[in-house]
């Protein structure tokens, strides 16, 4: 098998990230590399390497020969934790980085519907509440979607 060595490439899918405060977020670096490369996250200027902790989580993903995936996981943001974020590659035949900008965006609010025995609201999760009082969570907008199509002629033959 032929090996071919060459500097750390990365390659950054979303270079601007926005989140909530309160949410948790995953940052991605995408890295080719050979020989493997010693890989890290730092903050605003690289200044500090992040380390895997109850705020932060680090992780490599192997995703073919030469191929790698940095991924960090910011949990529970907070007004601090918007800024840049930097990937780091390093083997023998170079070095490189990649920079994320993270910033803040508004929580989602809730929105109110008609409660003709229909949905009541839509919470900041995305969770949709019923209001026949059986409990019924929709987990997903395709849930939420194929209800509604249901309820809305419904709603329209009883008015």
């Amino acid at each position: 098998m032929l090996n071919i060595n060459f500097a750390p490439m990365i390659w950054i899918p979303n270079q601007l990230v926005g989140a909530a405060i309160g949410a948790d977020v995953t940052l991605d670096c995408h890295l080719e590399s050979h020989p493997k490369s010693v890989t890290y996250w730092t903050r605003d200027g690289g200044g500090v390497m992040i380390i895997s902790n109850t705020k932060y989580n680090s992780v490599l993903i192997d995703t073919g020969i030469y191929k790698v995936q940095m991924r960090l996981t910011i949990k529970n943001l907070r007004p601090d934790d918007f800024g840049s974020y930097t990937c780091v590659a390093k083997n023998s035949l170079g070095e490189t980085e990649g920079t994320i900008r993270l910033y803040e965006i508004p929580k989602p609010h809730s929105s109110t519907y008609p409660s003709r025995g229909g949905l009541e609201s839509i919470g900041a999760e995305g969770d949709c509440q019923d209001s026949g009082g059986n409990g019924s969570n929709f987990k997903s907008l395709w849930d939420f979607l194929t209800t509604l199509t249901i309820i809305v002629p419904v709603l329209i033959f009883c008015l």
